[in-house]
């Protein structure tokens, strides 16, 4: 739009007379109402054409404005609380999960309270604009740099790909991967990019499709509630099959029943030992006559699960012999009793054997390296894996423990076989070794950008911000 100034100058004394006698009005404003009156006074078709000018050089103004915005979006869960909100700052993942991690590391009585009080021109959304707004991030107009779902209730970090969708991360690793891109100063943004998205590669957490649930028209009957087959140890749970005399179209609200086809039901419920409780849902699976599978849950009620309990108690006693506390006591032990297997061969480690590689794993208090077997493994190792099937393999591995600041204790030796078994050993290093793997695994984390104090250290604050109230909540 293109205007002209005008400019009236006015002895002060005029101007403050005149101020003085006008009513609920500045002389600015008198005279905006006077240039007002003036323009009405044109020609109709004259104002008309002069009208339509401005308003389309005004929207014209406002498209161009719109399509120049550069702004993130985030739907942010934190105490509970859920917000949707835009920024109006032209940033990515990586300049997000380096304000994360400041966020975070700040005290907890400092503000800002929330996470969406990091950016200062952040604003409310619906969920529908929310949606819209990751639409056209797929669509790559430009405008949305990018679209973030952030749970720090549960620790978990999603940014949407514009090739990839949305991928998941824990956000411990992409506070941490910011801290290790954004700590040096005189490199560039692509140096820092590479370095955030390096240690970020292996990180991405799959989704898993959920399982649907399944509602019908009542509840578990007690007379539906028998057991077949054997209880089945499924890490700490005890796993029972129902029979078949459940009514699974009321119950589950399907309709296989209805049809004349092959499809039918395998249905177990399960029994947490640790908590000694029936667990929330049965686990439902769909065969069909064709081969096909569909998995689902139903939630039991707690009506439903005190009938279950003395059910498996007596199918226990039934079947095995024993209560179902009972069983579960044994169990137990016996998973606690299971002795560590030590192997040792003939021959040490050689200095010029001992190596790691590879990515570093953070796993907790440890770093976990991949220890090369350039060695004689039978020899090293010993009978137990010397006389193992000519088709297994060893993969060895070695932990730094960064509480302790010291290597662990043993090497984990895995003999995994030709149809994917494994097997799991301890190597006990002696002193010499541990010092020796502790010169490698410091040159292997220095190509990583720190050494194995600077990852105590990192290690030591994440530990702090998982103990504030602030992660807490």
């Amino acid at each position: 739009m293109i205007g002209k100034e005008v400019i009236i100058w006015l002895d002060q004394r005029w101007y403050d007379a005149i101020n003085k006698h006008l009513k609920d009005e500045t002389l600015e404003e008198h005279l905006e109402e006077v240039i007002d009156q003036l323009c009405n006074q044109l020609p109709e078709h004259e104002y008309e054409r002069i009208s339509h000018e401005i308003w389309q050089e005004d929207q014209e103004n406002k498209l161009a404005q719109e399509a120049a915005r550069r702004f993130a979006v985030f739907h942010v869960t934190e105490g509970h609380n859920s917000t949707y909100f835009v920024a109006e700052e032209n940033i990515e993942m990586l300049q997000v999960a380096a304000r994360l991690r400041s966020y975070l590391r700040k005290p907890p009585e400092n503000n800002p309270t929330r996470f969406a009080g990091m950016f200062s021109r952040g604003e409310k959304i619906s969920l529908e604009q929310y949606n819209t707004y990751v639409q056209e991030r797929l669509e790559n107009t430009g405008r949305v740099t990018g679209a973030f779902d952030i749970d720090l209730d549960v620790g978990r970090f999603d940014a949407l790909h514009i090739m990839d969708g949305w991928q998941c991360f824990n956000t411990k690793d992409v506070t941490a991967a910011a801290y290790f891109a954004m700590k040096k100063s005189g490199i560039s943004i692509d140096e820092r990019w590479k370095k955030f998205l390096d240690r970020l590669d292996g990180k991405q957490i799959m989704h898993e499709t959920e399982p649907g649930f399944l509602t019908g028209s009542r509840m578990l009957r007690p007379k539906e509630i028998c057991f077949s087959e054997d209880i089945v140890q499924n890490g700490k749970l005890l796993e029972f099959c129902m029979d078949g005399a459940i009514d699974v179209d009321q119950m589950f609200g399907t309709h296989t029943c209805d049809y004349d086809n092959g499809d039918w039901f395998n249905i177990y419920a399960n029994y947490d030992m640790e908590s000694h409780r029936v667990c929330d849902t049965l686990d439902v699976y769909l065969q069909h006559e064709d081969g096909g599978e569909q998995e689902f849950k139903y939630r039991l009620s707690e009506e439903e699960k005190a009938l279950l309990l003395p059910r498996m108690d007596e199918y226990c006693q039934q079947r095995l012999g024993q209560t179902l506390e009972d069983c579960s006591a044994d169990y137990l032990s016996e998973v606690a009793r299971e002795p560590v297997k030590y192997v040792e061969g003939s021959c040490r480690l050689q200095p010029n054997e001992i190596d790691v590689e590879g990515e570093v794993m953070w796993s907790h208090e440890t770093l976990e390296f991949y220890v090369p077997v350039r060695f004689d493994a039978d020899k090293v190792f010993g009978s137990e894996i010397a006389t193992a099937p000519r088709d297994s393999y060893v993969n060895v591995y070695a932990y730094y423990n960064l509480e302790d600041q010291a290597v662990c204790d043993d090497l984990t030796v895995l003999l995994i076989s030709d149809n994917g078994s494994e097997e799991e050993f301890k190597y006990k290093l002696t002193p010499e070794e541990k010092e020796l793997f502790r010169e490698r695994m410091n040159a292997v984390c220095l190509k990583c950008g720190a050494d194995l104090d600077e990852c105590r250290q990192e290690y030591l604050q994440e530990q702090y911000e998982s103990q504030s109230p602030m992660m807490q909540m």
